[in-house]
């Protein structure tokens, strides 16, 4: 909707009909394509009620940090939030109870990290956050997630019963999403450098959410499966 957005991809189909400001879609969308099937439907996730979860102090966590899961402080209604702020992510998966937003400079060591949220919201909504995020190393090819221990190829996640935002945005953020964002009925959220306004936050991604929502004025994505060698994502589709 507006005027003002662009979409440029190598192609555009729509399962159903299309409508809006058509004229900024280049191509023009192809209509009444076949549906496309969800290509990581069989993948677990993992389950915070058969792990060790830790509450950190406050809600805070800063510095090194290893991949585990960590349950947000409980409060009286809703799910409480957990600060991640300058920290070094150590490599593996890390599984997130309740909320979390994250702040000042974010990277991934080597090795690369998976954050899965379980139930709550992921944010990154601080003017100056440098959020540099890369995913494990793909499994084999027709290997879904996790293999080895490992969610490779994906950065982020959300399972299907999370059906909350995902948030990238505001004025100055920096930094680099490289891996997979896998939040099949969620909306992924882009605003500002959220959406690559400014030379922001670049994306090197194969997005599959319910519903993107991107506040710039352009976007541009590089296909995750292009860079990488033994990406689990083959065919590149946009389906709304």
């Amino acid at each position: 909707t507006g005027g003002a957005g662009s979409l440029t991809a190598s192609s555009v189909g729509v399962v159903g009909g299309d409508g809006g400001q058509i004229g900024d879609s280049t191509p023009a969308p192809v209509t009444g394509i076949a549906p496309v099937s969800c290509p990581f439907g069989g993948m677990v996730f993992p389950n915070p009620t058969t792990m060790t979860c830790t509450t950190p102090a406050g809600g805070n966590l800063t510095g090194p940090i290893s991949a585990g899961c960590y349950s947000a402080p409980a409060v009286k209604r809703g799910l409480g939030t957990l600060n991640i702020s300058n920290a070094t992510l150590g490599a593996g998966t890390y599984v997130f109870e309740g909320n979390v937003n994250l702040s000042g400079s974010i990277t991934s060591a080597a090795g690369g990290t998976t954050l899965d949220m379980y139930n709550g919201t992921l944010s990154e909504g601080t003017a100056a956050t440098n959020l540099n995020l890369t995913a494990p190393a793909p499994c084999a090819a027709g290997t879904l997630p996790p293999c080895g221990g490992s969610y490779g190829g994906i950065a982020i996640m959300q399972p299907p019963a999370n059906t909350n935002t995902i948030t990238f945005e505001f004025g100055n953020s920096t930094g680099t999403i490289d891996g997979i964002i896998y939040a099949p009925t969620a909306q992924l959220f882009l605003h500002d450098s959220g959406g690559d306004k400014s030379g922001g936050i670049s994306l090197i991604t194969d997005l599959i959410v319910g519903t993107l929502n991107d506040q710039t004025a352009s976007l541009s994505v590089t296909n995750y499966s292009s860079m990488v060698t033994g990406s689990p994502l083959t065919k590149i589709a946009l389906v709304e």
